[in-house]
């Protein structure tokens, strides 16, 4: 799994990492959830890179830099992301993100 070094470069506001079904903060991810603070993934259906900001109740939501809320529990939404995939011309992503893996 590729990590950014820091993801809160990536963010806009200060997030709360993890919430519940309720928005209360938690400790830690929620149960099941495969992605972690930080984690770069292939957002499938926009096409484009983003970085894990925060992991959003166990009904399975992420916060993403490049595409906002993201399901993680239903297949066909999210993947890891590879060094190749930043080599895919289609995969839309920022500067920064290419900058620290450096293929700027």
């Amino acid at each position: 799994m590729l990590r950014v070094k820091n993801y809160k470069d990536y963010c806009y506001f200060d997030y709360t990492p993890y919430l519940d079904r309720k928005d209360k903060s938690m400790d830690k991810p929620p149960e099941g959830c495969p992605y972690g603070l930080g984690d770069v993934v292939v957002i499938i259906k926009e096409k484009s890179l983003g970085v894990v900001l925060g992991c959003i109740s166990e009904v399975g939501d992420l916060r993403t830099d490049a595409d906002g809320m993201q399901c993680w529990s239903t297949k066909g939404y999210l993947r890891p992301a590879t060094m190749k995939d930043f080599k895919n011309p289609l995969l839309r992503r920022n500067d920064m993100l290419d900058k620290e893996f450096n293929h700027a």
